[in-house]
């Protein structure tokens, strides 16, 4: 489930 947390990450820097 790391990949879903990475993927949360990135897509929370796009947001940001």
């Amino acid at each position: 489930m790391n990949n879903i947390n990475l993927l949360i990450i990135l897509i929370s820097s796009l947001l940001s």
